[in-house]
């Protein structure tokens, strides 16, 4: 039974049996089966099959709580036992913005793997952030500032964001001494949505200049960002450690150094985010400690 509510949890998440049955390494029949012969054992019909996608009937929304509950109680069990094993074991879902997987997480990923060969990672990356519980991740390595007070954080690395722009471009167009002269410069814009982006500039810990900037180009993707601005296309707001080898190369300069600046709040960093549970599996506890080493 523990096994069909694992199976029913992952149906609903996913609102489509083939899915699911997929992701369980199962067949879509045998899924099926499962669904049926769990709702036979509670003598209540958990999932509503009549609509385009599969939802969970109000006894299923019930059910569906109480079994996230066990089994959440029963992993925190597994967990607990093995916490002393010095040599993890097993899957561990990780998802990261996809800077960070870039240029932090991938360059280490074979001394991860050799430290730990027991663990798979699977490594999903988007710029958005995600919901652990409802996604089945471990951990979501976030930049900024964490919203959610459910959830518990670790700092694997400081973040500092700054202006660069490519020595070709500076020297056609001159290099900015002021925040206000950036808006004589095609800018380009990090925009997760529709909304302009909006720079904050501080110089001596205070306070000092907004500005509203609007280039020629924006993306919800920094990469594609900066790939434009090594080419000499105009100005952009980057990570320090994202463009590192950029600017030891000669191909990024850094420019306004005399200003702090950023487009959300100054407790920059990367964070790791994950769910609070009383033991810290191994696996996540292998994770965080094997990121942060080397870093501030």
């Amino acid at each position: 039974m523990f096994e069909q509510m694992k199976i029913f949890a992952k149906v609903v998440h996913h609102r489509n049996m083939s899915t699911a049955a997929k992701e369980l390494d199962l067949s879509t029949a045998s899924v099926s089966r499962q669904i049926a012969n769990l709702e036979e054992k509670m003598g209540v019909q958990l999932l509503d099959r009549s609509s385009r996608k599969i939802m969970p009937t109000q006894a299923g929304e019930d059910f569906l709580l109480k079994s996230r509950q066990i089994i959440e109680s029963v992993e925190e069990l597994k967990n607990n036992l093995s916490n002393s094993n010095a040599n993890p074991e097993g899957l561990l879902r990780v998802h990261s913005h996809p800077s960070v997987a870039t240029h932090m997480i991938m360059p280490r990923l074979e001394g991860f793997q050799k430290e730990y060969p027991g663990l798979t990672l699977d490594l999903q990356v988007s710029e958005r952030p995600v919901d652990l519980i409802e996604e089945s991740y471990d951990i979501d390595v976030r930049l900024g500032e964490l919203k959610d007070s459910s959830l518990i954080v670790k700092k694997l690395a400081d973040s500092e964001r700054i202006i660069v722009a490519s020595p070709i471009y500076l020297k056609s167009h001159g290099i900015p001494q002021t925040p206000a002269d950036l808006l004589q410069h095609n800018c380009f814009t990090y925009r997760p949505n529709s909304e302009s982006t909006v720079w904050k500039f501080y110089r001596d810990g205070l306070k000092c200049e907004e500005l509203k900037l609007a280039g020629r180009f924006h993306s919800n993707n920094s990469e594609m960002i900066k790939y434009l601005t090594v080419k000499g296309l105009g100005i952009s707001l980057q990570t320090n450690w994202g463009t590192a080898h950029e600017r030891a190369r000669g191909d990024l300069v850094h420019i306004l150094k005399a200003y702090s600046v950023t487009i959300n709040s100054f407790n920059n960093g990367v964070f790791a985010v994950f769910k609070s549970t009383r033991f810290m599996p191994q696996k996540i506890r292998s994770f965080l400690d094997f990121f942060s080493k080397g870093s501030s």
